[in-house]
């Protein structure tokens, strides 16, 4: 219930002041109505009261870090080298085309073979051994499919592109980026992960909200009809994948009644717990938290590290290595969603938490807007960042690979279409 009761407090304070910090608590307010029809909100005692307050208190320091996103005015591209912005464009264009084919083809792969019933949906779920067979069998050459892994974090990008053009009104352009923005989830649904078409309709939702007032009025109309369609697309998608897995059994593991019976409903228990068990879930897994389980972010909060070492090796030994020792720490919970600052927690501890999201906050609102200005630079850095607290009902997006890609090219991109002012000196 605080979880309900702060949240709809500051959409009542701030129905005024519409900004992505209001989204964000719209979200969260969203996931504990889902948790009270799942039967997921914890039960209060003195122990998950002190982590409630602890938890509460991070989530609002790291929402309210957004409030400057409101009341945007343009997306400035002053400062600007616009050869190297160029350079760049042709760039994501290249790759991201790359990436878009290659994805098309593994998710109509996966698609035609689960549905000739080839493949075990439990095996090949979320980069399972399933999907890893069919990569080999179709992509024999494994460079391709790691470019294709590393490439399609451009998406994000192409999604700041896409807007950059629609706010120019260079409409075709801006079609062409959002098309390519879409290797963002298509990795993902390739593999029936749900958490990336997830991520993807969050992400694009906040980013319109937010910059839809600096849109041409005529431009207006077209893009919520496209977008309309493109959220119908990925929902769609999401639920067929929902379907699949849990269309007939969803498997309950929480003691809780629920309002939903996930017998009758399992296709709707499971869409609703997949939003609402982290409120469960975190209070779970704090209670059980000892010093000795940190694991000092190696883990839970950088992705790239882990890829970088399983390259390294030329073996998934890191990878087993990393769910051995969850499993061993956290047993069954080792797979379930806990939300960030729960995952936070198994990483830095309670101190070392709360600098993580001071330090994350700080960031935010340096590339926060001034006074209604949006850099393009910075605009970069707000979708891949943005997932943090966005997806905070699934856990710590650090620990994605795509995320860490998508700001490391986002920093990248930033330097390099940056324009330097050569300082002459009169002697």
């Amino acid at each position: 219930m605080i979880y309900l009761a702060v949240s709809l407090l500051y959409l009542i304070v701030n129905i005024r002041k519409v900004s992505l910090s209001f989204f964000l608590f719209g979200l969260f307010f969203l996931s504990t109505i889902a948790a009270f029809l799942t039967g997921r909100q914890p039960k209060t005692s003195i122990d998950t009261f002190v982590y409630l307050i602890y938890s509460i208190a991070l989530y609002y320091i790291l929402f309210n870090s957004f409030h400057r996103y409101r009341n945007i005015t343009s997306i400035s591209v002053d400062f600007i080298s616009k050869k190297n912005l160029k350079i760049v464009e042709r760039c994501i264009m290249l790759l991201g085309l790359y990436c878009l084919v290659v994805n098309v083809y593994l998710l109509v792969s996966s698609l035609q073979e689960l549905a000739l019933g080839m493949l075990n949906v439990s095996d090949y779920k979320t980069w399972g051994g399933g999907f890893t067979d069919l990569i080999s069998s179709k992509l024999p050459i494994s460079g391709l499919f790691t470019l294709t892994q590393w490439g399609s974090a451009v998406g994000y990008i192409a999604l700041c592109f896409h807007f950059l053009y629609l706010y120019q009104n260079k409409i075709k352009k801006s079609a062409f980026f959002f098309l390519l923005s879409w290797n963002q989830f298509l990795i993902g649904i390739a593999a029936l992960s749900r958490s990336a078409t997830t991520e993807y309709i969050l992400i694009y939702g906040l980013l319109f909200l937010v910059l839809y007032p600096i849109l041409d009025k005529k431009v207006r109309k077209k893009i919520v009809t496209i977008v309309i369609l493109t959220v119908a697309i990925v929902l769609t998608m999401f639920i067929a994948i929902s379907s699949v897995r849990y269309g007939e059994k969803y498997r309950k593991n929480s003691q809780n009644e629920a309002v939903v019976d996930e017998t009758n409903s399992p296709l709707l228990y499971s869409l609703l717990d997949y939003f609402s068990l982290w409120e469960e879930n975190s209070m779970i897994v704090m209670q059980d938290y000892k010093p000795e389980y940190k694991r000092y972010g190696m883990y839970n909060s950088c992705g790239l590290a882990v890829a970088i070492q399983m390259r390294m090796s030329k073996t998934i030994t890191v990878a087993n290595q990393r769910k051995d020792i969850e499993e061993r720490i956290m047993g069954y919970q080792s797979t379930q969603f806990h939300g960030p600052v729960a995952r936070l927690l198994y990483d830095f501890g309670y101190i070392g938490t709360i600098i993580f999201i001071l330090i994350f906050t700080s960031v935010i609102k340096r590339i926060s807007p001034r006074k209604g200005v949006i850099k393009f630079g910075d605009l970069l850095l707000l979708p891949p960042l943005l997932t943090f607290p966005a997806v905070f009902f699934a856990g710590n997006t650090f620990s994605s690979l795509q995320m860490n890609l998508s700001i490391i090219f986002a920093l990248i991109i930033r330097w390099f279409i940056k324009k330097r002012v050569r300082t002459i000196v009169r002697v």
